[in-house]
Parts: C-alpha cells; sequence; structure tokens
C-alpha cells in the first residue's frame, strides 16, 4: 500500500490525473484527507492547508506525565545554559531517549520551530 495525497487548485486537473493513473494502476480515492500518517490536515476557507500533530503531541504528554505543564510560547528560554556536568545520567535513559524521539518527530513533521531547542536535549 502506497499512499498519495494529491491538491491542486483546479478540482477538474485533479479528477483528470486520478483517470489517468487508474488506467495504469489500481487507485481508490477516498476524498479529503484529514489525517495522514498520524499528521491533522485542515484545509481552511482560502485552501491554504494547516497541518498538526495536537493528537499525537497531547497523547505524548499525557505519557510522560506532562499533561499539565504550562505552555510556552517559544521553543526555548533565551536565558538557557546548558549544564556542564553533562556526566549525571536519568533514572530512567530509555524514557528520555523515547521523550527525545517524540520530539523529534514532531519537529520533522510539524515544527520545525523546535529543532534547535530539541537538538540541546
Amino acid at each position: 500500500v502506497d499512499d498519495m495525497i494529491i491538491a491542486h487548485q483546479n478540482d477538474k486537473d485533479i479528477a483528470d490525473f486520478e483517470k489517468k493513473l487508474q488506467r495504469k494502476i489500481q487507485i481508490s480515492c477516498l476524498g479529503d484527507v484529514t489525517t495522514y500518517l498520524g499528521i491533522e490536515v485542515k484545509r481552511d476557507k482560502n485552501g491554504i492547508f494547516n497541518i498538526g500533530l495536537t493528537t499525537y503531541i497531547d497523547k505524548i504528554l499525557k505519557r510522560f506525565g506532562l499533561s499539565d505543564v504550562k505552555e510556552s510560547r517559544i521553543p526555548l528560554d533565551p536565558g538557557y545554559v546548558k549544564e556542564t556536568d553533562s556526566t549525571t545520567l536519568l533514572p530512567d535513559n530509555n524514557k528520555y531517549r523515547e521523550a527525545i524521539g517524540a520530539l523529534l518527530y514532531i519537529s520533522v513533521n510539524t515544527r520545525p520551530d523546535i529543532a534547535a531547542a530539541v537538538s540541546i536535549l
């Protein structure tokens, strides 16, 4: 199974493309996309697509016991100073790695603005 999203300003062009593709391979047209690989897709009245991982982020926050943490408007405090002693191990390094992996997934797919902050972690 290979998934594909087609977006274009002209619905007729999309229909023509789908017909041509269907002559070559078997396809199923599922209509407007709402989620793709876990990424939420919304289209506003101007035709602009917005993508997000709100459900995934909520799930991750709950998984790591951070549901009640206060939101921040910026990914990293400008005054942040990295600790010089990086030899201190966390009680559960696997859980830390899982959290970093989740943050990387979020930054790569929908939130490139947090990439620098995640790289410091």
